[in-house]
C-alpha cells in the first residue's frame, strides 16, 4: 500500500513472499520486519484519515484524534492489482464511501503558498505589526510556526484597550496561552512535547476560536475552540464559552515583540511584555483567520535597526549549535554567548563592556553620596515579573545601591538592593508585606567589581551574586497573596525627597559610595548612551560620569629599573588567581617572576611582563610552554587592571580591563598516570621568591623583555584560590622580603610624572604632584633628533650610571628611546647650540643597550 501527503511524503507498507513486512517514508526504510511464517493477509475494512466502529481486538489502540490535512494519493496493490483508493471512494466504489466528507473535499488539495521565514532578534521594541482589517470582523483562528534557542520572549499579542487581549508567550522554553475574554485571565500552558520547545525545531502553533450553533447562540461544542501546539490539542474550558462571542482584540496583531510604551499598558499576566523580552528566533507560515500573512513583505518594509529581517525564500534556516564555539570568540571581553537559532546573543553583564559583542567600554558612574541617577515613569509600570542586573563596586560596607517606588499613590511596593555590614541583601514589597534575601557568601566592600541578577516571576524570588548558583530563593507563603509592583521612580545611588521613599525598617545610609555600571530594568539599560527610551519615560544623572574606573589600593612605585621587591612563592597547584594594577609610560618591563629554574635547566616557571606596551604571560608546567598576549596598548600612563587566573586545571586564562583570553595547558604525554598528568598541570616552583617590578639581573638574562619595570603597581594579590572569598590586596612595601634594599627606588604611593625642560647636564628632579605626592622624575637628555640638531646627544656620565644598585636612587636610560611625554619639546628659548646641555624630565627611561641582553629568550 502506498500513501502519499500534499507536500510529496511518500509512506509505503510492502509485504513480499508472505515473510517480509517493510514500512518506508519517503523511500526511506524505517521498519523492516521478517515474520516466523508465511499467511494470507485477509482485508475487510480499510480506514483512510480516522476511523468508524473499530474491530474488537483494536480497542484503545489507535489515536483518538482524526487526520487533519491534504491526502492526494491512496493506492492498494496486490499482485497485478492495484487500487486507487481515493478515486473510488469519491465515486462509492467497490464498497468505499467517504464518512462525513462532501463531494468538494476530494480534488481540493493545494500546494500551500510559500511563504518567507522571518527573523526577529529579540530586542527591546523590536516586533512585527501587521493590521486587522474591521472588516474581518472577530478573530477566529491564529496560527504560525516558530524556533528558537531562546526560553523565553514574546510570540504574538493582540489586544483592545480594554480588557480582551490574546497572547502566545515562551517561559521557560514552555509555551504560554494566555486569553481574556472580559471573564478574567485563561492561562493555559502547553508543551506538545517533553523537551523544551527551545531544544526543537520548527513549532507549530493553532488557536482556533470557530463559532457554531444559530444565531440566538445555542449550545457551542466546545471541541470547535482550542489551541494546539505541535498538533497537541487543549480544548477550551466550557465555562469560557459564553464569553467568547465578545472577544474584542482591537486591530493590530504584534509578532516578535511590541513597542516599549506598550509596556505601560500591556497586561501584567503577559510576563514577557513587561519584560520587554521579544522574540528571537525564526517565524513563518503566520495565517489569520485562515488566511495567509505575507510577514515577508511586512518584514522588508522595515528598517535594519528595527530588528526585524526576512530571510527571502530559503525556506527554514537550519539550527547552528556550534556557533559559541567559533573562532574567533564572537563574545569578546570575557562576554557570555548563547545561542539564538542560528546567530549568537552575548550577555555582558560580568564585563565593563557593552554592544552586540561586547566590544565597547560600558558607561561607568561614580557616586559620592550626593549624585544620583533616577527613572521616572509618566505613568506607572505594573508587573508581576522583573529582571534587574547591576555591577556595582565600593570600599563601604553599608549603602543603598537602588530602590524603586510608586510615589504616585500609597501602595507602599518597593524593590531595594543594598549592602549592610558588607553583606548584599534584597528587600521587596508587593503589597503585602516586606521580604529579604540575603547573599552571604562574601564581604563585598572590597573595591572589586561584583554582578548581580535579581529575577522574580509572581511568587518566585530570586537573587544571584557574581554568576554564583541562586544565593537565595524564596516563594512568597501564599502564592495567591502576591501582588503587582508597581513602579513610577528608580533611584540609584541616592534617596531624597523627589525619588523613593526611604524605608523606615531598612537600616543604613540612603545613599551609595563606589562605582556602579551595567543597570538595566526588565530589559532596558538606562546606563547607555544610546539608550532609546519612550515618550513615557525620563532619566536624570548627577552622579559623575567615570572614565577611567580603575581604583587602586595600596599602590608603591618602582622607580628603577633594577629595583624589585622580593615575595614569597607562588602557589600554582590549583584554581589560582593572580590580580594587579599597573600605570606606565615605559614600553617593555618585567612585572612578575616565579621560576623553578636550577642547574642550568629551565624548570617551572610563571612570567607576566610588558612586551613592546602589550602584557604577555607564559608558563611552563613542565608539560611545554603556555603563552597568552592580549593586543591593548598599555604604556599610556593611565591605571589598568590584569588577571591571571586558572578556571580549570587544564585552562589559563588572561583578563586585561575586563578583555579575556585563555587557552589550553599543554598536556601530559600520552599513557601518563592521571597523578602525573595533574602534576604536569602544576607549575612548581618549589620555594624560589616571587620578584614583582624586575628581578636580579642573572633571572633577567634570556627574558624578552630583558628589563625590568618603571612606573606603580598597586591593588596585588597574589594568594588567592579561585573558589575563596576574596582577600584583601597584599601590602607589598610592608611584607617584601628585600626591605633593607631599593629603599628610595620603590617608594610608597603611585608618584606622576611631569615633564619638565631646562639647560645644563641631566640631573634628579622632585616636583609635587596635584595630590601632594612626590614624584621623583628622570632628567633625561633629548635626542638630537628631538632638537634638530646633527649629531647624538651624550647622556653625561656622572647621571647615566649603567644600572642600579641597592639603595640607589639611580636610573637608567638611554638617549635613543628618550621622548618627552605627550610630545612636549624644550621650549625653542632653552635650546641651546649644544643639544647635549638641553634636557627633559619626563618617565624612568629604558636602560642602556649596554645593559640589554643578545642572548635568546629562553621564556
Amino acid at each position: 500500500g502506498k500513501i502519499s501527503d500534499h507536500q510529496g511524503s511518500n509512506e509505503t507498507c510492502f509485504r513480499s513472499f508472505l515473510l517480509q513486512i517493510r514500512v518506508s517514508f519517503d523511500d526511506h526504510v524505517i521498519r523492516n520486519v521478517t515474520v516466523s511464517r508465511g499467511g494470507s493477509l485477509s482485508i475487510k475494512t480499510i480506514f483512510l484519515g480516522g476511523f468508524g466502529s473499530l474491530p474488537a481486538g483494536l480497542a484503545g489502540e489507535a489515536a483518538e484524534e482524526f487526520f487533519v490535512g491534504c491526502m492526494r494519493e491512496a493506492r492498494l496493490q496486490s499482485g497485478s492489482a492495484d487500487l486507487d483508493m481515493l478515486r473510488v471512494a469519491r465515486d462509492s466504489q467497490h464498497g468505499f464511501r467517504p464518512v462525513g466528507m462532501p463531494a468538494s473535499a476530494f480534488g481540493a488539495c493545494a500546494d500551500p503558498p510559500v511563504l518567507e521565514v522571518v527573523r526577529f532578534s529579540g530586542d527591546p521594541g523590536s516586533h512585527l505589526a501587521l493590521s486587522r482589517r474591521a472588516a474581518e470582523g472577530a478573530l477566529t483562528s491564529l496560527a504560525f510556526s516558530f524556533a528558537t534557542a531562546e526560553p523565553d520572549g514574546l510570540l504574538a499579542f493582540v489586544g483592545s484597550n480594554g480588557t480582551d487581549f490574546l497572547g502566545f508567550e515562551l517561559r521557560d522554553g514552555q509555551l504560554n496561552f494566555l486569553l481574556d475574554a472580559g471573564a478574567g485571565v485563561l492561562h493555559l500552558r502547553l508543551s506538545g512535547t517533553e523537551a523544551p520547545l527551545s531544544q526543537r525545531g520548527f513549532n507549530s502553533v493553532r488557536f482556533v476560536n470557530g463559532q457554531t450553533g444559530d444565531a440566538a447562540g445555542s449550545q457551542e461544542d466546545s471541541d470547535d475552540r482550542f489551541v494546539s501546539v505541535n498538533d497537541v490539542r487543549v480544548r477550551l474550558p466550557a465555562r469560557r464559552l459564553s464569553s467568547f462571542h465578545r472577544l474584542d482584540l482591537g486591530d493590530i496583531l504584534y509578532l516578535g515583540g511590541m513597542p516599549q510604551v506598550r509596556r505601560f499598558t500591556a497586561p501584567p499576566e503577559l510576563h514577557s511584555a513587561g519584560l520587554g523580552r521579544g522574540f528571537a528566533g525564526l517565524m513563518a507560515n503566520v495565517s489569520l483567520n485562515g488566511d495567509p500573512l505575507d510577514v515577508a513583505f511586512a518584514a522588508g518594509q522595515l528598517s535594519p535597526a528595527s530588528g526585524v529581517e526576512a530571510l527571502g525564500t530559503v525556506g527554514p534556516v537550519a539550527r547552528r549549535d556550534r556557533l559559541c564555539q567559533a573562532e574567533p570568540a564572537p563574545c569578546l571581553n570575557g562576554g557570555a554567548c548563547r545561542l539564538v537559532w542560528d546567530r549568537v546573543r552575548c550577555d555582558c553583564l560580568d564585563t565593563l563592556f557593552t554592544g552586540p559583542a561586547c566590544q565597547t567600554k560600558a558607561p561607568v558612574l561614580k557616586f559620592d553620596g550626593t549624585g544620583l541617577a533616577r527613572v521616572g515613569f509618566t505613568t506607572p509600570l505594573r508587573t508581576l515579573a522583573e529582571d534587574v542586573t547591576v555591577r556595582f563596586r565600593t570600599n563601604a560596607s553599608a549603602g543603598l545601591i537602588f530602590a524603586t517606588a510608586n510615589t504616585k499613590s500609597e501602595t507602599g511596593d518597593f524593590m531595594q538592593l543594598l549592602l549592610k555590614g558588607g553583606r548584599l541583601f534584597c528587600r521587596v514589597n508587593y503589597g503585602n508585606g516586606t521580604v529579604t534575601l540575603e547573599a552571604s557568601y562574601a564581604h563585598l566592600g572590597d573595591n572589586r567589581w561584583h554582578s548581580v541578577r535579581i529575577r522574580r516571576r509572581e511568587a518566585d524570588l530570586e537573587l544571584v551574586l557574581d554568576g554564583k548558583p541562586k544565593f537565595a530563593t524564596r516563594v512568597l507563603a501564599n502564592p495567591k497573596d502576591y501582588k503587582l509592583l508597581e513602579t513610577s521612580d528608580i533611584s540609584l545611588g541616592h534617596l531624597d525627597g523627589a525619588g523613593p521613599r526611604s524605608d523606615p525598617d531598612a537600616s543604613g545610609p540612603p545613599y551609595f559610595v563606589g562605582s556602579l555600571a551595567q543597570f538595566s530594568f526588565n530589559n532596558v539599560r538606562y546606563f547607555e548612551r544610546d539608550a532609546k527610551l519612550d515618550a513615557a519615560t525620563t532619566l536624570e544623572v548627577t552622579a559623575r560620569v567615570d572614565d577611567s574606573p580603575v581604583a587602586v589600593v595600596l599602590p608603591f612605585t618602582v622607580r628603577s629599573s633594577a629595583a624589585f621587591a622580593e615575595l614569597p612563592p607562588l602557589r600554582l597547584y590549583e584554581l589560582f588567581r593572580i590580580r594587579l594594577s599597573l600605570r606606565t609610560s615605559q614600553s617593555s618591563g618585567l612585572l612578575l617572576l616565579n621560576s623553578g629554574r636550577g642547574g642550568g635547566q629551565v624548570a617551572d616557571f610563571f612570567l607576566l611582563e610588558l612586551l613592546d606596551g602589550r602584557i604577555r604571560l607564559a608558563l611552563n608546567a613542565g608539560s611545554g610552554l603556555a603563552e597568552l598576549k592580549l593586543g591593548e596598548l598599555l604604556n599610556d600612563n593611565r591605571w589598568h587592571e590584569v588577571e591571571v587566573l586558572r578556571p580549570a586545571l587544564d585552562r589559563i586564562a588572561l583578563r586585561v580591563d575586563g578583555r579575556h583570553k585563555e587557552t589550553a595547558m599543554p598536556a601530559a604525554f600520552d599513557g601518563a598516570s592521571e597523578a602525573s598528568r595533574r602534576a604536569g598541570l602544576n607549575v612548581d616552583v618549589g620555594d624560589r621568591p616571587v620578584y614583582l617590578g624586575g628581578a636580579p639581573q642573572d633571572e633577567l638574562l634570556g627574558l624578552k623583555s630583558g628589563v625590568g619595570f618603571q612606573g606603580c603597581l598597586g591593588s596585588v594579590h597574589l594568594y588567592e584560590d579561585i573558589n575563596s572569598p576574596q582577600q584583601q590586596p597584599y601590602d607589598v612595601i610592608a611584607l617584601r622580603r628585600n626591605r633593607t634594599s631599593f629603599e628610595s627606588d620603590i617608594t610608597d604611593s603611585c608618584q606622576k610624572p611631569r615633564v619638565q625642560c631646562g639647560r645644563g647636564p641631566a640631573t634628579m628632579v622632585a616636583s609635587a604632584s596635584s595630590s601632594g605626592t612626590a614624584w621623583p622624575a628622570t632628567a633625561i637628555p633629548l635626542p638630537s633628533q628631538e632638537l634638530g640638531a646633527a649629531g647624538s646627544a651624550a647622556p653625561p656620565s656622572s647621571s647615566a650610571p649603567a644600572g642600579g644598585s641597592a639603595g640607589s636612587a639611580s636610573s637608567s636610560w638611554t638617549t635613543a628611546s628618550c621622548r618627552p611625554q605627550r610630545g612636549t619639546r624644550c621650549p625653542s628659548a632653552s635650546r641651546p647650540a649644544s643639544p647635549a646641555a638641553c634636557w627633559c624630565s619626563s618617565r624612568p627611561g629604558d636602560p642602556p643597550a649596554s645593559s640589554r641582553t643578545s642572548s635568546p629568550s629562553k621564556w
